[in-house]
This record gives structure tokens, sequence and C-alpha cells, in this order.
């Protein structure tokens, strides 16, 4: 992994990634690993996630996306452990909004890998700090806008495409779009969500009307 100046030009190796030889077999023993720790009780589940991150991205095993592909995982790791709240609630947007921590953290934890000075607590605070956050502003949510928890496999779905979209916002329009449904239908999802209090209508206008989830700020 390199760094780059305003012009393009390599100016230095930040970090180097697992070579492409040794990718497949450092994927496979990760996951092997990662199996073995959570069927054990030696440690607790987040850090056992938290390793799992940092060593994900660390192998590096894809040309691009790699960081968007760990947080998939990871999602899906918090999910097999049962931790619900992140169904709700995006890391990737914490992670976006704190990017240069985030890779400060990274690059801190990943540039003694492999010795025997290697230091991943760094990473690991991050990615606890980030946890805490997101799940005290989902309670937050659930306390004060009574926001109801069970939510429709396509609410889910909504509320996630517009968590994940630039503008994080949805209209009508394109909500009949993603399920194939008439505008109508949309229209009266739509109610029905505003008011199970999961997302707000903004705008006047009917052309002008969009959506947003509903959080506290």
């Amino acid at each position: 992994m390199a760094a780059f100046n305003e012009n393009g030009k390599q100016v230095g190796i930040i970090f180097q990634t697992t070579p492409p030889y040794l990718t497949a077999k450092e994927m496979q023993e990760l996951v092997e690993q990662t199996i073995v720790w959570f069927n054990g009780e030696d440690k607790h589940p987040l850090l056992i996630i938290a390793e799992f991150a940092v060593d994900f991205l660390s192998i590096h095993p894809f040309q691009d996306g790699n960081g968007r592909l760990s947080r998939i995982l990871t999602n899906f790791l918090f999910l097999q452990k049962g931790y619900e709240f992140v169904k709700y609630s995006s890391l990737e947007k914490v992670i976006e909004d704190n990017k240069k921590l985030y890779y400060l953290k990274l690059r801190q934890s990943q540039k003694n890998r492999g010795k025997k000075n290697e230091d991943i607590s760094e990473w690991i605070n991050f990615f606890l700090d980030c946890l805490i956050f997101i799940s005290n502003r989902f309670e937050r949510q659930i306390k004060n806008k009574g926001i109801i928890l069970e939510m429709s496999e396509r609410e889910e779905k909504l509320m996630q495409a517009m968590d994940n979209s630039e503008k994080q916002r949805i209209t009508s329009k394109q909500a009949a779009e993603m399920f194939n449904i008439t505008p109508r239908a949309a229209l009266d999802f739509l109610k029905k969500m505003m008011k199970k209090k999961l997302i707000l209508q903004k705008g006047e206008r009917d052309r002008d009307v969009y959506y947003v989830i509903n959080k506290i700020v």
C-alpha cells in the first residue's frame, strides 16, 4: 500500500500487504482461526471480530473494495453472535465520518504486523469506540423517538439503501423502482414507515418531497 503526492507520484510505502502467492493461505488461516476463537471461551466475540477486521484489511485479498467488504463481513459476524443492533445503525457511516482516524489507527496497528512488537490495541480501541457510539445512538433513538424495532425485510432494505446513499434520502419514485411497485403503493409504504417513526418527510411541494431516516443527532 503506497502513498502518492498531489501529482500522483509514489513517495513511499505505507504498509506492505500480503503478497499474492500467500493471500489464499493467509485467508484460509484467518477463517479457521476465527472459527476456533468463536468456538472457544477465551476471547470476547467483539475482540475476535475486531481482530478479524484488521487481519482481513492487512491481507488485502482484492485489488479494490477491501474496506467495504471488511465491514460487510464484520456485520455478518456481529449478526452471527447476536448483535442485532447493527441491522439498524450503520458502522459504515460512523467510519466514513471518522475516516482520518480510521486510517490512522489502522496503520498504527498494521505497521509491525507479524513482528514480536506487533500491537493492534489502537485499532481495537477505535473499533470498540465506534460500536459504543452506534449502540448508544440507537438506544437514544428507541427511548426518544419510540422507533419500533420489528422491521419488515422491505423496510430494512430501504433503510439500508438510504443510509448507504450519498444524500441519505429517497423519493417515493425511487422506492417504487426499488421494489417494483406502483407509485401509490410506494407512498402507502412510506407513510407506514413514517407512522413507525422510522423515516421523516422533507420538502414542501409534491415534486420536492423526499424521505430521510429518523435519526437523533
